[in-house]
Protein backbone atom coordinates (compact mmCIF):
# COMPACT_ATOMS: atom_id res chain seq x y z
CA UNK A 1 0.00 0.00 0.00
CA UNK A 2 3.07 2.74 0.86
CA UNK A 3 5.00 1.99 -2.11
CA UNK A 4 1.77 2.29 -4.62
CA UNK A 5 1.18 5.90 -3.30
CA UNK A 6 4.67 6.31 -3.36
CA UNK A 7 4.65 5.34 -7.13
CA UNK A 8 1.31 7.86 -7.43
CA UNK A 9 3.27 10.35 -5.73
CA UNK A 10 6.21 9.99 -8.13
CA UNK A 11 4.34 9.94 -11.03
CA UNK A 12 2.44 13.19 -10.02
CA UNK A 13 6.20 14.32 -9.67
CA UNK A 14 7.14 13.55 -13.30
CA UNK A 15 3.92 15.17 -14.64
CA UNK A 16 5.09 18.21 -12.49
CA UNK A 17 8.29 18.20 -14.69
CA UNK A 18 6.43 17.72 -18.02
CA UNK A 19 4.82 20.47 -17.63
CA UNK A 20 8.17 22.92 -17.56
CA UNK A 21 8.15 22.07 -21.12
CA UNK A 22 5.37 24.05 -21.77
CA UNK A 23 5.52 26.42 -18.93
CA UNK A 24 9.44 27.01 -18.13
CA UNK A 25 8.52 30.40 -16.39
CA UNK A 26 6.49 29.17 -14.40
CA UNK A 27 8.70 25.62 -12.87
CA UNK A 28 12.22 25.93 -10.82
CA UNK A 29 14.08 23.30 -9.88
CA UNK A 30 18.13 22.98 -8.42
CA UNK A 31 19.32 20.61 -5.71
CA UNK A 32 22.79 18.87 -4.70
CA UNK A 33 24.44 15.54 -4.65
CA UNK A 34 26.49 14.84 -1.77
CA UNK A 35 28.82 11.82 -1.30
CA UNK A 36 29.77 11.18 2.07
CA UNK A 37 32.08 8.43 3.92
CA UNK A 38 31.94 7.69 7.86
CA UNK A 39 35.23 6.20 9.69
CA UNK A 40 34.66 4.89 12.95
CA UNK A 41 37.47 3.57 15.09
CA UNK A 42 36.41 0.93 17.48
CA UNK A 43 37.86 1.08 21.35
CA UNK A 44 39.33 -1.72 22.61
CA UNK A 45 36.05 -2.51 24.76
CA UNK A 46 34.26 -3.47 21.88
CA UNK A 47 36.28 -4.52 18.70
CA UNK A 48 35.64 -8.25 19.90
CA UNK A 49 31.71 -7.87 19.78
CA UNK A 50 31.80 -6.17 16.10
CA UNK A 51 35.05 -8.31 14.70
CA UNK A 52 36.37 -5.44 13.27
CA UNK A 53 38.89 -2.66 14.21
CA UNK A 54 37.32 0.07 12.39
CA UNK A 55 33.23 0.77 11.24
CA UNK A 56 32.86 2.13 8.12
CA UNK A 57 30.15 3.85 6.04
CA UNK A 58 29.11 5.21 2.95
CA UNK A 59 26.46 7.81 1.76
CA UNK A 60 25.05 9.29 -1.52
CA UNK A 61 22.83 11.94 -0.43
CA UNK A 62 20.45 13.72 -3.58
CA UNK A 63 18.25 16.68 -2.85
CA UNK A 64 15.68 17.85 -5.82
CA UNK A 65 13.76 20.48 -4.70
CA UNK A 66 11.19 22.01 -7.05
CA UNK A 67 8.41 24.77 -7.10
CA UNK A 68 5.59 25.23 -9.83
CA UNK A 69 4.40 28.65 -9.91
CA UNK A 70 0.68 28.80 -10.93
CA UNK A 71 -0.11 32.35 -10.80
CA UNK A 72 1.50 35.28 -8.53
CA UNK A 73 -0.40 33.90 -5.82
CA UNK A 74 -0.19 30.20 -5.73
CA UNK A 75 2.77 28.38 -5.59
CA UNK A 76 3.64 24.33 -5.42
CA UNK A 77 6.54 23.01 -3.58
CA UNK A 78 7.99 19.64 -3.43
CA UNK A 79 11.24 18.20 -2.16
CA UNK A 80 12.69 15.22 -2.15
CA UNK A 81 15.31 13.47 -0.29
CA UNK A 82 17.19 10.44 -1.59
CA UNK A 83 19.71 8.23 0.15
CA UNK A 84 21.57 5.45 -0.64
CA UNK A 85 23.69 3.85 2.42
CA UNK A 86 26.58 1.11 2.13
CA UNK A 87 28.54 -0.16 4.75
CA UNK A 88 28.88 -1.11 8.28
CA UNK A 89 26.52 1.18 9.83
CA UNK A 90 24.02 1.64 6.92
CA UNK A 91 21.70 -0.85 8.92
CA UNK A 92 21.89 1.58 11.88
CA UNK A 93 20.83 5.02 9.15
CA UNK A 94 18.16 2.77 7.16
CA UNK A 95 16.82 2.06 10.18
CA UNK A 96 15.57 5.35 11.02
CA UNK A 97 15.34 7.11 7.44
CA UNK A 98 11.38 6.41 7.12
CA UNK A 99 10.97 8.66 10.44
CA UNK A 100 11.44 11.37 8.58
CA UNK A 101 7.44 11.05 7.80
CA UNK A 102 4.72 12.76 9.84
CA UNK A 103 1.34 11.51 9.72
CA UNK A 104 1.24 10.98 6.03
CA UNK A 105 3.48 8.64 4.62
CA UNK A 106 5.52 10.26 1.64
CA UNK A 107 8.40 7.80 1.42
CA UNK A 108 9.92 4.17 0.19
CA UNK A 109 12.69 2.02 0.45
CA UNK A 110 13.96 1.03 -3.41
CA UNK A 111 16.71 -1.30 -1.71
CA UNK A 112 16.66 -2.48 2.10
CA UNK A 113 18.92 -4.87 3.98
CA UNK A 114 22.20 -6.57 4.02
CA UNK A 115 23.86 -3.11 4.92
CA UNK A 116 22.74 -1.50 1.85
CA UNK A 117 20.03 1.08 2.51
CA UNK A 118 18.15 3.25 -0.25
CA UNK A 119 15.13 5.69 0.97
CA UNK A 120 13.45 8.10 -1.01
CA UNK A 121 11.54 10.33 0.93
CA UNK A 122 9.21 14.36 0.09
CA UNK A 123 9.91 16.26 3.44
CA UNK A 124 8.48 19.30 1.42
CA UNK A 125 5.21 19.05 -0.48
CA UNK A 126 2.75 21.68 0.10
CA UNK A 127 0.70 24.39 -1.52
CA UNK A 128 1.17 28.54 -0.50
CA UNK A 129 -1.17 31.13 -1.38
CA UNK A 130 0.22 34.61 -0.46
CA UNK A 131 -2.53 37.39 -0.79
CA UNK A 132 -1.84 41.19 0.63
CA UNK A 133 -1.22 40.58 4.21
CA UNK A 134 -1.95 36.79 4.55
CA UNK A 135 0.40 33.93 3.76
CA UNK A 136 -1.78 30.46 3.85
CA UNK A 137 0.72 27.17 3.27
CA UNK A 138 -0.57 23.37 3.76
CA UNK A 139 1.23 20.52 3.32
CA UNK A 140 4.20 18.79 4.56
CA UNK A 141 6.35 22.05 5.50
CA UNK A 142 9.08 23.40 8.12
CA UNK A 143 7.57 25.45 10.58
CA UNK A 144 10.60 26.78 12.72
CA UNK A 145 9.92 28.76 15.30
CA UNK A 146 13.11 28.50 17.10
CA UNK A 147 14.93 32.09 17.47
CA UNK A 148 17.91 31.10 19.34
CA UNK A 149 20.95 30.19 17.26
CA UNK A 150 22.34 27.07 19.10
CA UNK A 151 18.93 25.18 21.33
CA UNK A 152 15.04 26.07 20.22
CA UNK A 153 12.66 25.64 23.47
CA UNK A 154 10.03 27.57 20.99
CA UNK A 155 10.77 25.34 18.44
CA UNK A 156 7.35 23.08 18.99
CA UNK A 157 6.77 21.61 15.93
CA UNK A 158 9.86 20.61 14.01
CA UNK A 159 12.69 20.37 16.98
CA UNK A 160 15.92 20.14 15.13
CA UNK A 161 19.59 19.07 16.59
CA UNK A 162 21.60 21.74 15.87
CA UNK A 163 24.91 19.30 14.82
CA UNK A 164 22.90 17.15 12.50
CA UNK A 165 24.92 18.36 10.09
CA UNK A 166 23.89 16.65 6.86
CA UNK A 167 20.22 17.50 6.55
CA UNK A 168 20.85 20.83 6.56
CA UNK A 169 16.83 21.91 5.70
CA UNK A 170 15.71 19.24 8.95
CA UNK A 171 12.54 17.56 8.67
CA UNK A 172 9.02 18.89 8.26
CA UNK A 173 5.22 18.75 9.83
CA UNK A 174 2.28 17.42 8.00
CA UNK A 175 0.32 21.43 8.96
CA UNK A 176 -1.62 23.93 7.63
CA UNK A 177 0.18 27.73 8.46
CA UNK A 178 -1.90 30.94 8.15
CA UNK A 179 0.24 33.89 8.65
CA UNK A 180 -0.91 37.63 8.83
CA UNK A 181 1.66 39.88 8.71
CA UNK A 182 0.93 43.35 10.69
CA UNK A 183 3.25 46.10 9.65
CA UNK A 184 7.34 45.61 8.72
CA UNK A 185 8.08 43.47 11.59
CA UNK A 186 4.71 42.20 13.38
CA UNK A 187 3.46 39.28 12.04
CA UNK A 188 0.57 36.45 13.87
CA UNK A 189 0.97 32.84 12.97
CA UNK A 190 -1.34 29.96 13.49
CA UNK A 191 -0.33 26.66 12.59
CA UNK A 192 -1.36 23.16 13.13
CA UNK A 193 -0.13 19.32 12.23
CA UNK A 194 -2.59 17.16 11.23
CA UNK A 195 -2.58 14.17 13.79
CA UNK A 196 -4.28 10.59 14.29
CA UNK A 197 -4.14 10.66 17.05
CA UNK A 198 -4.90 13.64 20.57
CA UNK A 199 -1.69 12.68 21.75
CA UNK A 200 0.34 13.65 19.13
CA UNK A 201 -1.73 17.25 18.66
CA UNK A 202 0.37 20.23 18.08
CA UNK A 203 -1.34 23.53 17.27
CA UNK A 204 -0.24 27.16 18.74
CA UNK A 205 -0.33 31.32 17.94
CA UNK A 206 2.62 32.86 17.55
CA UNK A 207 3.02 36.25 17.63
CA UNK A 208 6.13 38.28 16.83
CA UNK A 209 6.63 41.86 17.01
CA UNK A 210 9.77 44.60 17.49
CA UNK A 211 10.41 46.10 20.53
CA UNK A 212 13.81 48.32 22.28
CA UNK A 213 15.73 47.17 19.23
CA UNK A 214 14.86 43.53 19.82
CA UNK A 215 12.96 40.93 18.27
CA UNK A 216 10.02 39.22 20.11
CA UNK A 217 7.97 36.57 19.92
CA UNK A 218 5.39 35.03 22.15
CA UNK A 219 3.27 31.79 21.81
CA UNK A 220 0.86 29.46 23.16
CA UNK A 221 -0.87 26.16 22.65
CA UNK A 222 -0.74 22.57 22.66
CA UNK A 223 2.03 20.17 22.25
CA UNK A 224 1.75 16.61 22.46
CA UNK A 225 -0.73 16.47 25.63
CA UNK A 226 0.98 19.97 27.02
CA UNK A 227 -0.34 22.87 27.10
CA UNK A 228 2.51 25.23 26.36
CA UNK A 229 3.34 29.02 26.72
CA UNK A 230 6.87 30.09 25.39
CA UNK A 231 8.77 33.23 24.24
CA UNK A 232 12.44 34.19 22.40
CA UNK A 233 13.93 37.74 22.04
CA UNK A 234 17.00 37.96 19.65
CA UNK A 235 19.05 41.15 20.44
CA UNK A 236 22.54 42.77 21.28
CA UNK A 237 24.03 44.08 23.80
CA UNK A 238 25.83 47.54 23.92
CA UNK A 239 25.49 46.34 20.00
CA UNK A 240 28.32 44.22 20.20
CA UNK A 241 27.37 41.18 22.21
CA UNK A 242 24.75 38.90 20.22
CA UNK A 243 22.10 37.87 22.91
CA UNK A 244 19.22 35.34 22.50
CA UNK A 245 16.94 32.88 24.06
CA UNK A 246 13.65 31.01 24.16
CA UNK A 247 12.11 29.56 27.07
CA UNK A 248 8.87 27.42 26.84
CA UNK A 249 6.61 25.74 29.85
CA UNK A 250 4.89 22.75 29.05
CA UNK A 251 2.09 21.59 31.31
CA UNK A 252 -0.13 18.31 30.91
CA UNK A 253 -3.52 19.93 30.76
CA UNK A 254 -5.34 16.70 32.06
CA UNK A 255 -3.22 16.78 35.19
CA UNK A 256 -2.95 20.29 36.20
CA UNK A 257 -2.11 19.18 39.14
CA UNK A 258 0.78 17.58 38.49
CA UNK A 259 4.59 19.32 38.05
CA UNK A 260 5.10 20.98 34.26
CA UNK A 261 8.24 21.37 32.42
CA UNK A 262 10.13 24.39 32.26
CA UNK A 263 13.10 24.39 29.03
CA UNK A 264 15.07 27.58 28.46
CA UNK A 265 18.26 28.31 26.13
CA UNK A 266 20.24 31.12 26.49
CA UNK A 267 23.26 32.27 24.14
CA UNK A 268 25.74 34.88 22.88
CA UNK A 269 27.93 35.44 20.24
CA UNK A 270 30.41 38.23 19.19
CA UNK A 271 33.51 38.93 16.85
CA UNK A 272 36.76 39.13 17.55
CA UNK A 273 39.95 40.66 15.30
CA UNK A 274 40.77 38.92 12.40
CA UNK A 275 37.59 37.44 11.92
CA UNK A 276 37.20 35.16 14.94
CA UNK A 277 33.85 34.66 15.64
CA UNK A 278 32.53 33.06 19.17
CA UNK A 279 29.55 31.55 20.20
CA UNK A 280 28.41 30.35 23.48
CA UNK A 281 24.85 28.94 24.92
CA UNK A 282 23.61 26.99 27.83
CA UNK A 283 20.17 24.34 27.94
CA UNK A 284 18.25 23.78 30.80
CA UNK A 285 16.32 20.39 30.59
CA UNK A 286 13.64 20.67 33.79
CA UNK A 287 12.35 17.14 32.77
CA UNK A 288 15.54 15.72 32.53
CA UNK A 289 16.46 17.04 35.97
CA UNK A 290 14.06 14.74 37.58
CA UNK A 291 14.90 11.44 35.08
CA UNK A 292 16.81 9.01 37.50
CA UNK A 293 19.71 8.22 34.74
CA UNK A 294 19.55 10.93 32.33
CA UNK A 295 23.29 10.92 30.75
CA UNK A 296 24.29 10.09 28.18
CA UNK A 297 26.62 6.60 27.02
CA UNK A 298 28.73 6.89 23.89
CA UNK A 299 26.69 5.15 21.81
CA UNK A 300 23.79 7.22 22.86
CA UNK A 301 25.84 10.36 21.95
CA UNK A 302 26.81 9.58 19.06
CA UNK A 303 23.19 8.75 17.62
CA UNK A 304 22.06 12.26 19.40
CA UNK A 305 24.75 13.93 17.61
CA UNK A 306 23.61 13.11 14.21
CA UNK A 307 19.97 12.85 14.42
CA UNK A 308 16.96 14.66 15.03
CA UNK A 309 14.99 11.49 15.61
CA UNK A 310 13.01 11.28 18.59
CA UNK A 311 13.75 15.18 19.43
CA UNK A 312 11.49 17.51 20.87
CA UNK A 313 11.45 21.07 22.27
CA UNK A 314 10.37 19.57 26.20
CA UNK A 315 13.23 17.38 25.00
CA UNK A 316 16.24 18.79 23.59
CA UNK A 317 18.81 16.78 25.61
CA UNK A 318 19.09 14.47 28.28
CA UNK A 319 20.31 15.90 30.62
CA UNK A 320 19.35 18.80 32.91
CA UNK A 321 22.29 21.26 31.95
CA UNK A 322 24.25 21.85 28.38
CA UNK A 323 26.57 23.34 27.75
CA UNK A 324 28.17 24.33 24.56
CA UNK A 325 31.06 27.10 22.78
CA UNK A 326 31.72 27.04 19.81
CA UNK A 327 34.07 29.32 18.18
CA UNK A 328 35.09 29.84 14.00
CA UNK A 329 37.38 31.56 11.62
CA UNK A 330 37.91 31.90 8.07
CA UNK A 331 41.62 30.99 7.02
CA UNK A 332 40.79 32.72 3.44
CA UNK A 333 38.61 32.98 0.71
CA UNK A 334 38.03 29.06 0.46
CA UNK A 335 38.85 27.47 3.76
CA UNK A 336 37.27 27.79 7.04
CA UNK A 337 37.38 26.13 10.47
CA UNK A 338 35.21 25.63 13.33
CA UNK A 339 35.13 23.89 16.67
CA UNK A 340 32.61 23.34 18.92
CA UNK A 341 32.88 21.57 22.86
CA UNK A 342 29.55 20.57 24.65
CA UNK A 343 29.53 19.79 28.00
CA UNK A 344 26.62 17.90 29.63
CA UNK A 345 27.47 16.78 33.06
CA UNK A 346 25.94 14.44 35.53
CA UNK A 347 26.57 12.97 38.58
CA UNK A 348 26.84 9.15 37.53
CA UNK A 349 28.15 10.08 33.94
CA UNK A 350 29.24 12.87 32.50
CA UNK A 351 30.08 13.53 28.79
CA UNK A 352 31.57 15.52 26.53
CA UNK A 353 31.61 16.20 22.49
CA UNK A 354 34.47 17.68 20.69
CA UNK A 355 33.45 18.56 17.17
CA UNK A 356 36.07 19.94 14.37
CA UNK A 357 34.64 21.18 10.60
CA UNK A 358 37.04 22.57 8.12
CA UNK A 359 35.53 23.37 4.77
CA UNK A 360 37.06 23.82 1.59
CA UNK A 361 35.25 25.43 -1.81
CA UNK A 362 36.49 24.22 -4.52
CA UNK A 363 34.53 26.29 -6.77
CA UNK A 364 31.08 28.31 -6.85
CA UNK A 365 28.94 24.71 -6.48
CA UNK A 366 31.50 22.44 -5.17
CA UNK A 367 32.46 21.89 -1.15
CA UNK A 368 34.62 19.87 0.46
CA UNK A 369 33.98 19.39 4.15
CA UNK A 370 35.81 17.15 6.85
CA UNK A 371 33.93 16.70 10.54
CA UNK A 372 35.71 15.16 13.06
CA UNK A 373 33.38 14.07 16.06
CA UNK A 374 34.99 13.34 19.65
CA UNK A 375 32.74 12.09 22.03
CA UNK A 376 34.32 11.24 26.07
CA UNK A 377 32.56 9.86 28.60
CA UNK A 378 33.41 9.61 32.16
CA UNK A 379 31.89 7.58 35.09
CA UNK A 380 33.63 7.37 38.75
CA UNK A 381 36.99 6.57 37.51
CA UNK A 382 36.30 5.20 34.56
CA UNK A 383 37.07 7.25 30.85
CA UNK A 384 36.10 5.86 27.47
CA UNK A 385 35.44 7.72 23.91
CA UNK A 386 34.92 7.64 20.78
CA UNK A 387 36.16 9.06 17.95
CA UNK A 388 34.26 9.53 14.42
CA UNK A 389 35.42 10.79 10.94
CA UNK A 390 33.24 12.21 8.21
CA UNK A 391 34.74 13.04 4.49
CA UNK A 392 32.19 14.65 2.59
CA UNK A 393 31.96 16.00 -0.96
CA UNK A 394 28.94 18.02 -1.93
CA UNK A 395 28.02 19.46 -5.70
CA UNK A 396 25.18 21.95 -5.97
CA UNK A 397 23.22 22.91 -9.24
Amino acid sequence: MKGNRMKRILLLFIIIVSINAKAQSKFEANGYVKFMQTVLPLPDTIRAAFGTDVLATNLVHHRLNMAYYANDRLTFKAELRDRLMYGDLAAAMGSQADLGNDVFTLSTYLIEGNNLYWHLIFDRMYGEYISGDWEIRAGRQRINWGINTIYNPNDIFNAANFFDFDYEERSGSDAIRITKYAGVSSSFELAFKYFDKVEDAVGALLWKTTKWNYDLQFLGGVSQMDAVIGCGWSGYIKEKYGFKGEASYFQPYQNLDSTGTMVYSLATDFSLKEDWLFMGGVLYNQQAASASNSALDMGQALTSLNSSVNMSAKNLSTTAWTFMAIVSKPINAQLAWSTALIAMPHKDLNTGIWVNTITYSVKDNWDIDLVNQTILTQSQDMLGGINMMNFRLKYAY
